[in-house]
This record gives C-alpha cells, structure tokens and sequence, in this order.
C-alpha cells in the first residue's frame, strides 16, 4: 500500500487493483487474508471508487475517465489456490457491466487475474488452471458484448493474444507477467475505434 500510495504520489496516476490466485482466500486459516480484509486493505485503490460490486467476490466496475470504464473480474476460486473461478454468475456480470458501461457512453476495458485466451502453445492443456474454462465460449461472449481489451496475469509472461468471435468481433487478452520476472516492463495503450496501439517500456 505504501508503494502503491508514493507511485500515486509521484506520477499522478490512479491505481486500480484486482486479486490474484495468492491474495485473500476464505480467512480461516492462520495468517490467510479474506476477501474482506484485501478489500480493506487496498480500499483506496479501485473499491472506493466502485460504480457495482458483485457479492460474494471482489469484483467492481469503477470509471477511468469520462470515455472508459474498468470491469475488474474476481476470476479466481477461493477454495483452490491456482484455480478458476470464472463461473456462469461471474461470466454474466461482466457481460451485464459492459452493456452498462455502454448504455453510460462508456467503453468497457476488463481486468482479471486469469488468461482468457491461450498465451503459450498448448497451454489450455499443461496450464489449465492458468486460462478460464470454456474460455473460447467466454471470450466470444465478451467480444459480442463489446469488451475488446482485457489485462490479465497468472501465466506470468508478456504476451497479447487475439480472438474473434463468429459474429466478427475481437477481443485482445494482454498479459503481463509479475514484478519478480524478466523484463519489467509497463505497456503504453493508446485505443480508438479502429485499433488498439500499445509500446512496452
């Protein structure tokens, strides 16, 4: 918090946090973080600023600026520590927020901890607890409710991938892999309606 409280500081911009796989959990054994605790404890960077939040979970949607609006996705399972937790309910309220999100003249761009789209060769096979299930189903029906860019992390590597829906519509999964790994990097995006124009610096 203190780190994410001085890079506020110094560089003027907003942090927006989501959980990953290794964060909160149900709180009941010894030094475990619940839900409830992380949200405490980061309350300042996205929860305070929650236009929704989905019960049960971590999930909130919160407005970036007057153009686009954050859908932060709670994907992961609190009863396994590398597992999914993408279930229908979840699955459906990003779709019912990014409908929202345009019905307010706003773009939605989602953010969640697991991959929704493959990023390393077979890895819905030897990673499958790093990508959602039935994530082709999922990404198509995200890109159909128009979400063409999602943030997420999990497989721990610097990768974009794109997908199309049958109906036509993409969606682009960048991932981004942790503090701890090579190269430490932060990406640059610049979005309109045509394309998605991203630098790694």
């Amino acid at each position: 918090v203190e780190k994410f409280r001085k890079f506020e500081q110094e560089t003027g911009k907003q942090i927006y946090i989501i959980n990953g796989n290794h964060d909160a959990g149900k709180g009941e054994k010894e030094g475990e973080t619940s839900l409830e605790e992380f949200r405490e404890i980061y309350y300042e960077f996205g929860f305070s600023e929650a236009l929704s939040t989905m019960e049960g979970n971590l999930s909130y949607t919160a407005d970036l600026n007057e153009k686009y609006r954050l859908i932060a996705s709670d994907s992961c399972d609190i009863n396994r520590s590398t597992g999914d937790g993408m279930t229908d309910d979840r699955v459906q309220w990003v779709v019912d927020e990014a409908e929202k999100a345009y019905a307010d003249g706003k773009y939605p761009i989602l953010m969640m901890h697991h991959n929704l789209l493959d990023h390393l060769p077979m890895q819905r096979i030897l990673s499958r607890n790093f990508i959602i299930r039935n994530h082709t189903a999922v990404a198509n029906k995200f890109a159909d409710a128009g979400i063409r860019l999602v943030f997420t992390g999990h497989e721990h590597c610097s990768d974009v991938a794109v997908h199309t829906s049958p109906t036509g519509n993409k969606i682009h999964d960048f991932a981004t892999t942790a503090l701890s790994m090579y190269p430490l990097s932060y990406r640059d995006f610049t979005m309109t309606e045509e394309e998605i124009v991203y630098t790694d610096k």
